[in-house]
């Protein structure tokens, strides 16, 4: 079953027409029925999104199949919405590596809008901002207008750095994490911007990685 049969699935259970659907999430009915019917044509991350905050849908299983229909509440009483995410390595030469790897996280931990990818740091570089073993996880949506200080992943050629995020002069700079010369940002370059930081606490000593 893929994105287009779990839209009909839904409009099914709720009972509802394409026209129906399409005004409860504010889009038109026309462009539902290119969703269902056109090949090529399949609704954006931010009308998914839409589609499972309006009817309570599990993203995880709109998006790739997984998990129930709808969200379920935990014990809290709150609605978990669990996201896959796929993550990378960037090891000790600061080369991105696949990792072949997914990680776990509730939805809303993330705050904003995917997609996602996670970042496993193998190098330690980057102390003590951000120390060998954490987990990034970024956004690689680059059309949200809040950059200040925020940390971004970069990759030219196969090296990866990690910058700080500034505007000024109507423009977006990166500049290296300890300081130095900024450089003008350059959308090509950069893979996502970092929105959560995941830190394991180790008592051995860690792994190195080749």
């Amino acid at each position: 079953m893929n994105v287009k049969e779990r839209l009909r699935e839904i409009m099914k259970i709720l009972n509802m027409k394409q026209y129906q659907f399409g005004e409860s999430i504010n889009i038109s009915g026309p462009t539902i029925s290119d969703w269902l019917k056109k090949p090529n044509v399949n609704p954006s991350l931010e009308s998914l999104i839409r589609i499972s905050e309006v009817h309570n849908i599990n993203l995880n299983w709109l998006l790739l199949g997984e998990g129930s229909m709808f969200k379920e509440e935990n014990s809290r009483g709150d609605i978990e919405e669990i996201i896959k995410i796929p993550i990378f390595r960037i090891n000790r030469e600061d080369i991105l590596k696949d990792n072949n790897d997914f990680i776990n996280i509730d939805r809303a931990l993330l705050k904003e809008s995917g997609p996602y990818e996670g970042y496993h740091i193998d190098s330690s570089r980057w102390k003590p901002w951000i120390e060998k073993g954490d987990v990034l996880i970024i956004t690689k949506e680059k059309s949200l207008a809040k950059w200040e200080g925020e940390i971004g992943i970069i990759k030219k050629d196969k090296r990866v750095d990690l910058r700080r995020i500034f505007e000024a002069e109507d423009k977006k700079w990166l500049m290296e994490l300890g300081g130095g010369k900024p450089e003008v940002y350059n959308d090509g370059n950069v893979l996502g911007r970092v929105i959560l930081l995941i830190r394991q606490i180790k008592e051995t000593k860690d792994e190195e990685y080749n």
